[in-house]
């Protein structure tokens, strides 16, 4: 079993750049989803997913195969034994829908098994402070 990766679902760039970082910073690799199925998710004991959250509380519209299949994977102990976190890149000027899509995918891996290692990440390009982006990822234990 792989120990843990980081995955990137990005539109602008930004959730791109920010995995890049995390994965300097934990020294793991970092994938984006837009490249691998998520069946291999169950091989990996940590995930970390930084992701867009584009429209109305959407995934970027490239990676939509991978979070189409994610989403069809239903069963109370699809990913048992995952630990995983998110953070979500976003703008609070998109209220309602901030961090909406960050959210989904909380709750749907909650609900197929997995054990959520932290709290929601949140990047706000409404404000220019990169402070959480450097201090996120310290929190993990894995």
């Amino acid at each position: 079993m792989n120990t843990s990766i980081i995955l990137f679902s990005s539109k602008k760039g930004t959730a791109e750049r920010v995995a890049t970082y995390f994965g300097e910073t934990l020294n793991i690799d970092v994938v984006g989803v837009k490249f691998i199925d998520p069946e291999i998710l169950k091989n990996y004991k940590n995930v970390i997913f930084v992701v867009a959250n584009y429209g109305k509380a959407e995934a970027p519209p490239q990676d939509m195969i991978f979070w189409n299949k994610l989403f069809e994977m239903k069963q109370t102990d699809s990913f048992a034994g995952l630990n995983f976190a998110v953070f979500g890149c976003g703008s609070s000027k998109r209220a309602p829908y901030y961090q909406g899509f960050a959210k989904m995918v909380i709750k749907h891996l909650n609900s197929t098994g997995a054990h959520q290692i932290a709290e929601l990440g949140e990047r706000d390009a409404a404000i220019d402070d990169e402070s959480s982006v450097q201090t996120w990822p310290l929190q993990l234990k894995l």
